[in-house]
C-alpha cells in the first residue's frame, strides 16, 4: 500500500486531487488563470472552497481543471460497469458534494463521451446520483452489515 496514498482514481478525483490540479494549471497557464473567475476568488493562493464556488458559477478554467481529473475516475466507473455490470454509482465526498450537482454533471458528460459500453445519456444520467451531504455513509453501511450478519441486531440499525 502507498505510504501516501498518491495516483489512486479518489486521490486524482477528489478536493485534494483537483486543488493540486488546479494550482499546476494556474502556474502552467498564469493568462488564463488570471482571467478565470477562480483567480477573482483566490486571495493568497488557490483553495478547495473557492475552487467549488468557481466550478458551481461555471468557470471555463476551474471547469477545465476538474474535466481532467473526473476522466480518470470515469474510466474507472466505465471499467467497473463493464466488469461487473454495477448500475449506480453514489458520489461521496466533502468536495464533490460542495460543488454539487455540477460535478454529477460533469461526470456524466465525461463518462458519455468515454462511451460508457454502450449506454445512452439518459441511462448514465440515471446511473450516477450524489450522496448525502453528511459523514454517515461508512456508519449506514457498517450498521446495515451488522444487521444482516447478526438479526437479533435487526431492530437497532437505520434503514
Amino acid at each position: 500500500m502507498c505510504r501516501r496514498a498518491r495516483g489512486h482514481r479518489g486521490a486524482i478525483a477528489s478536493g485534494r486531487g483537483v486543488l493540486a490540479a488546479a494550482r499546476r494549471a494556474a502556474a502552467a497557464d498564469p493568462d488564463g488563470f488570471a482571467r478565470s473567475r477562480l483567480a477573482e476568488l483566490c486571495e493568497d493562493r488557490v483553495e478547495n472552497p473557492a475552487l467549488a464556488k468557481a466550478l458551481t458559477e461555471g468557470d471555463p478554467f476551474a471547469t477545465g481543471v476538474l474535466r481532467a481529473a473526473l476522466a480518470h475516475l470515469a474510466r474507472a466507473i466505465g471499467a467497473v460497469f463493464a466488469s461487473v455490470g454495477v448500475c449506480r454509482f453514489i458520489v461521496v465526498g466533502g468536495f464533490a458534494l460542495a460543488v454539487g450537482e455540477r460535478y454529477r454533471q460533469l461526470l456524466v458528460e465525461e463518462l458519455d463521451r468515454q462511451g460508457c459500453f454502450g449506454l445512452s445519456r439518459e441511462r448514465i444520467d440515471a446511473m450516477v446520483a450524489l450522496g448525502a451531504p453528511d459523514d454517515d455513509h461508512g456508519l449506514i453501511g457498517a450498521g446495515r452489515l451488522l444487521a444482516a450478519r447478526h438479526p437479533s441486531a435487526q431492530g437497532r440499525v437505520a434503514r
